[in-house]
């Protein structure tokens, strides 16, 4: 498995026989994606910083809102949440995703705008990899947007929350690969 950063909320998790993208944004935001394909993408909710599928080549599945999907054997889950932590009443609906991928379960929350409530922790439990937004550009949010035993988790990515985007020289988009990751690794 190899997990990139391309920027804002959005990751490509490029595993053996398959590639997805979560949240693609929009050259709005002043930076481009470059050049990706993948046949799968999320879409955690309907902002510009998280739902340009049109710039993901490769004629992709798109998965938005929750719900149960499983595409090119991989299982992937919608918990719905909120953008905000007023039930979704200033910045609406957000879709948490549970990705089962390459023998790993990684969670992307989105712009998750909460902390989780116990059903969606329930939901969220078996995660391996954590991708978490960071940080508070707006007062509404929390300064960590979820609860979580670190213990339980293999490793969790943490990303700056919009205000920050990466600008390599080579690229418009950073891509830093983890090292590799299996299940056995001895921390």
């Amino acid at each position: 498995m190899e997990i990139s950063w391309l920027g804002h909320s959005c990751f490509q998790l490029r595993g053996k026989n398959v590639t997805l993208i979560t949240d693609p944004f929009s050259p709005q935001l002043g930076h481009s994606l470059g050049k990706v394909n993948a046949p799968i993408v999320t879409i955690s909710h309907d902002h510009p910083g998280h739902n340009y599928a049109a710039g993901v080549g490769g004629n992709p599945h798109i998965v938005r809102g929750p719900g149960e999907y499983e595409i090119s054997d991989v299982l992937i889950t919608g918990v719905a949440s909120y953008h905000d932590n007023k039930r979704g009443q200033e910045l609406g609906r957000n879709t948490i995703y549970v990705i089962h991928m390459d023998d790993l379960i990684i969670c992307h929350l989105g712009d998750l705008g909460h902390t989780l409530q116990e059903e969606q922790l329930e939901e969220v439990a078996d995660a391996d990899i954590l991708l978490v937004p960071i940080g508070a550009t707006r007062p509404r949010q929390p300064k960590s947007s979820a609860r979580w035993n670190p213990e339980s988790l293999y490793l969790c990515i943490t990303t700056p929350r919009q205000e920050r985007h990466p600008t390599p020289s080579t690229n418009s988009a950073a891509r830093w690969a983890l090292k590799p990751l299996t299940r056995n690794q001895n921390w």
